[in-house]
């Protein structure tokens, strides 16, 4: 058997401090020497960290001369980042609702019960977001907009956010309680940031000591990725819950639950 081609696909993410990315591609040109893996440089994306003027890096891969633009945005492992919050506010949240709406709209149509709208509701549609909000504070606004979208399908409109027949008070209570389990949104993605700011805070140093640090992290390497690194849901936390030395909270062993169990979200019940 004969193989001429032999391909494969894969992202690769390199953080450096150095502006001068040629030992990066010299010593992956070592690599493709004893691998036969070539790295497809001239679709290779460079985010500016620093305060650097250079817009373009210039390097030699192969035998071959490049010029790489910089870019202000890029996805690392399914995640925007980049220098301008708005755009990636819109890109993590705003265009996961656009692919809710989508999946809604080719649901629509289906005689399903309101049991099962709400299960698809949850599989499909919610799931969505259950991996961003672990790294991006979801504004209120976006919140009571997912769960508005949820609501009007579960209540079998054909189209989007129109009014509901079913009052959510009435949906969201327990089967044994007169409802269908429905899901609360707010509560829902409360419970993701507190479930990782707990994780995080109780089994890595590295997260502790950001996520308890009152000032940016001091990494040397300019005030974006500083403030990058710091994670969204701390902030998340001081701004939807209010509670009162929050952090001193949590770095007590046995006390986080039981504090959080005293509060009446129903966040607070569903992070056990």
């Amino acid at each position: 058997v004969e193989i001429k081609v032999m391909a494969y696909a894969d992202d690769i993410t390199i953080i450096c401090r150095n502006t001068n990315l040629q030992p990066v591609f010299s010593n992956y040109e070592l690599l493709s020497v004893l691998s036969g893996l070539e790295l497809n440089a001239e679709k290779t994306e460079i985010l500016n960290l620093t305060d650097s003027p250079r817009t373009v890096s210039n390097v030699l891969y192969l035998g071959q001369n490049y010029a790489l633009g910089r870019v202000n945005h890029i996805k690392v492992c399914g995640v925007w980042i980049g220098d301008n919050e708005n755009v990636v506010y819109e890109r993590n949240v705003l265009d996961k609702i656009k692919i809710m709406e989508g999946i809604i709209l080719s649901w629509r149509r289906r005689f399903l019960s309101l049991n099962g709208r709400m299960i698809l509701a949850k599989v499909f549609v919610l799931s969505q977001i259950v991996f961003i909000a672990q790294v991006c504070a979801i504004k209120a606004k976006e919140i009571k907009k997912i769960e508005h979208l949820i609501y009007s399908f579960v209540n079998g409109n054909k189209l989007l956010y129109r009014p509901e027949r079913i009052a959510r008070k009435t949906l969201k209570p327990p089967k044994k309680e007169g409802g269908i389990n429905g899901v609360d949104v707010d509560s829902f993605i409360k419970t993701i940031v507190l479930r990782q700011y707990v994780k995080a805070i109780s089994n890595n140093p590295s997260l502790c000591a950001i996520q308890l640090s009152n000032s940016s992290v001091q990494d040397e390497i300019g005030d974006f990725s500083s403030n990058f690194l710091r994670t969204h849901y701390r902030k998340y936390l001081d701004m939807q819950f209010n509670i009162p030395n929050f952090d001193q909270i949590l770095i007590l062993s046995g006390i986080p639950i039981r504090l959080l169990m005293t509060q009446g979200n129903r966040a607070f019940q569903l992070v056990r």
